[in-house]
């Protein structure tokens, strides 16, 4: 049985102004895909647009810390010998990039060394796994498990699994 079956109805109660906002914002998407949208579809499409400015913020504040790192690594080179450090941009960047495989690639395969795939797993678990991934845009998710003593539970995505 799935989440939403079981959760009960509930009225929500919604100010008329920001209802015809809300109704307004929707009928001109609407129009714009020439289609009439359905309320599930309309919040489907305000979650995706969300979702790609939390990701874009995201590459955004990795790429902040990246230039941040590298101008306090080049500061002690640029206060030396200014046109040296300017011609050793390229090999920063380089480096970076180095980083980011080693960490992406192979540090995190190291670590998630004793993870492995959970092949007795319920249809049910199975499904509702397939069914949040696919609400949360992830694609190939795999069931995988990791014996500890300790109760436990972890969500990762790997580039390298």
């Amino acid at each position: 049985m799935y989440m939403e079956e079981e959760m009960e109805k509930t009225e929500i109660v919604v100010n008329k102004d920001i209802y015809g906002e809300i109704n307004m914002w929707k009928a001109k998407l609407s129009a714009k895909r020439r289609k009439a949208l359905t309320w599930d579809e309309f919040l489907e499409f305000l979650l995706k647009e969300k979702r790609k400015k939390e990701e874009l913020m995201s590459w955004l504040y990795t790429l902040g810390i990246f230039v941040a790192i590298t101008f306090i690594l080049m500061f002690p080179i640029y206060l030396s010998a200014p046109l040296v450090a300017v011609s050793m941009i390229p090999i920063f960047i380089l480096i970076g990039l180095v980083v980011a495989f080693f960490s992406a690639y192979i540090l995190t395969s190291w670590s998630l060394r004793g993870v492995k795939p959970f092949e007795n797993a319920p249809s049910s678990i199975l499904k509702s796994l397939e069914r949040l991934s696919s609400k949360a845009g992830v694609k190939k998710v795999k069931l995988m498990i990791l014996e500890t003593p300790e109760i436990n539970a972890m969500a990762y995505t790997s580039l390298s699994r």
